[in-house]
């Protein structure tokens, strides 16, 4: 899901239904084909397991390195993927650049946020494009 902010599915269904539980989205400044630098998805940590709730997991080092690949598909296509680094931090303006003057201030980008993180693999050369999955997680 998508639409022009980022706080319509925050609390609709993908049928446009009031939910609390939401919906998972794309941010409004993410390229809808995902084609674009940074796609950020957001999706809501349920308590019953649904949703995002899976990303805590990753906190964990073993886990992190045993579920590193998994998929996004669309009615187009399906996008495979591979976990470099898990970020814990706010889902300010920072984490939020879509868009990037040079592939240079979009390395030195890619290479600040894997910096943060406790574990991660940095990438051997230029990066096409990152897929940053957002949810709460309490502590901060």
């Amino acid at each position: 899901m998508q639409t022009a902010d980022n706080d319509k599915y925050l609390h609709t269904s993908f049928n446009l239904q009031e939910s609390a539980a939401g919906s998972v989205f794309l941010d409004y400044e993410s390229s809808p084909d995902f084609a674009g630098r940074n796609n950020i998805i957001y999706g809501h940590n349920m308590k019953n397991g649904t949703m995002f709730h899976d990303l805590l997991l990753f906190k964990d080092e073993e886990f992190f390195k045993e579920h590193r690949y998994f998929q996004i598909v669309t009615p187009e296509r399906v996008i495979n993927l591979k976990a470099i680094s898990c970020y814990y931090g706010k889902a300010d303006g920072d984490i939020r650049q879509t868009r990037f003057k040079s592939q240079e201030e979009y390395d030195e980008f890619v290479n600040n946020i894997i910096g943060q993180c406790p574990y991660a693999e940095f990438p051997e050369g230029p990066v096409d494009s990152i897929y940053v999955l957002i949810t709460c997680s309490y502590e901060l």
